[in-house]
């Protein structure tokens, strides 16, 4: 325990001994300082201790600001006994001046500690992020249908691609008609923070409309298909896709065609399929329920054969009918050849038998 730690702790006990009133907080780096220069993804040590005799603490924090912004939170509660000591790590990501704040209050005292942190940037890196948006940076959309944003990319001249450290503030009301604002942002390791916008327009109806009706309803292991039909009126090129779906259905972006094939359900089963047309700008959806019926297997000897379903009337031949074949068991045909060499061989020794006895008779 270093000097100022050890008269912090002694004056706490001078203090507890003594019954005056005390509530002692101290702080320091790993190597005993409460100031450091550090470089941005590096991590420093650092612990806090408190003492207080007028337990409980009712409030113990230790927090890191940059200015009056409050950055991370180490520690928020409260602590009923008399002493508490904990060690804290932190990996700053980006350049600047920060302040760790160690506070302890109890019933009577507050007291604060302070750690003086600056945080240099080792790359010399003194670009932005850049967002790319994907798709158009403005959407209409069709009140009451279903909205899915096209995402964006980031990439940094230093870190590379940064995409996965984008955050999105998205608030559109599908249900209100009115203009929203998607936000992305994005911060590179030398503190750089770059944000991009989308506008999204809810409209009372778009120039697309969905113009086919799905089927509902098809049995387990059939083959799926629905073919989405949409207008545009201003004879855009219009690009389709599936917003929620099984994995076992997919659409062709280009035709609109989706295909599948249905999974063997123990139960019948019902999916939401949303279906999302657009021609960059304007988009409009389609929301169906999908029934997966569940077929009961058939008992008895008769083969299997396939019944053809409505839902995939269009690649079968309606006027041909299902053929029920008869077949015999392979076990009990098996049985009877059995039983007929054995009769066949009793029935040759009991001739043979017959035959020595009339010899025997003539002679």
């Amino acid at each position: 325990m270093n000097f100022p730690k050890a008269f912090a702790f002694l004056v706490f006990s001078i203090c507890l001994f003594g019954g005056i009133s005390a509530m002692t907080v101290y702080s320091e780096f790993a190597d005993g300082t409460q100031s450091a220069v550090m470089n941005a993804g590096d991590g420093i040590t650092f612990n806090a201790d408190f003492f207080s005799m007028n337990t409980p603490m009712t409030s113990v924090k230790v927090e890191l600001y940059s200015g009056d912004t409050l950055i991370h939170s180490f520690l928020d509660t409260s602590i009923t006994s008399r002493t508490y000591s904990d060690t804290y790590t932190y990996i700053p990501t980006a350049e600047g001046t920060y302040e760790i704040v160690v506070t302890g209050t109890d019933r009577i005292n507050t007291d604060s500690e302070f750690l003086e942190l600056t945080v240099n940037n080792p790359s010399g890196d003194a670009e932005a992020p850049v967002i790319t948006l994907i798709g158009n940076p403005v959407v209409n959309v069709q009140i009451n249908t279903h909205y899915v944003d096209a995402g964006a990319t980031a990439t940094d001249n230093v870190d590379g691609t940064i995409t996965s450290r984008i955050t999105v503030t998205n608030n559109v009301d599908m249900s209100t008609l009115g203009t929203y604002t998607v936000v992305y942002t994005v911060s590179d390791m030398a503190g750089h923070t770059t944000t991009a916008t989308r506008t999204v327009n809810v409209v009372a109806s778009t120039n697309i409309q969905i113009i086919s009706a799905p089927a509902a309803q098809i049995d387990e292991n059939k083959n799926y298909r629905y073919q989405v039909d949409a207008t545009d009126s201003d004879g855009d090129t219009l690009t389709y896709s599936l917003i929620q779906a099984p994995r076992w259905l997919s659409i062709d972006s280009a035709t609109g065609l989706i295909t599948g094939k249905s999974p063997s359900v123990g139960s019948s089963t019902t999916y939401t399929i949303i279906i999302e047309v657009s021609d960059g700008t304007n988009t409009n959806t389609q929301t169906y329920p999908l029934t997966v019926k569940n077929v009961p297997s058939k008992s008895g000897n008769n083969v299997g054969v396939d019944v053809l379903s409505s839902s995939d009337s269009e690649s079968q031949d309606s006027t041909k009918k299902p053929i029920s074949a008869t077949t015999y068991s392979s076990e009990s045909s098996s049985d009877s050849t059995v039983a007929y060499a054995i009769l066949g061989v009793v029935g040759l020794g009991i001739i043979t038998a017959l035959g020595f006895i009339f010899k025997a008779l003539r002679k």
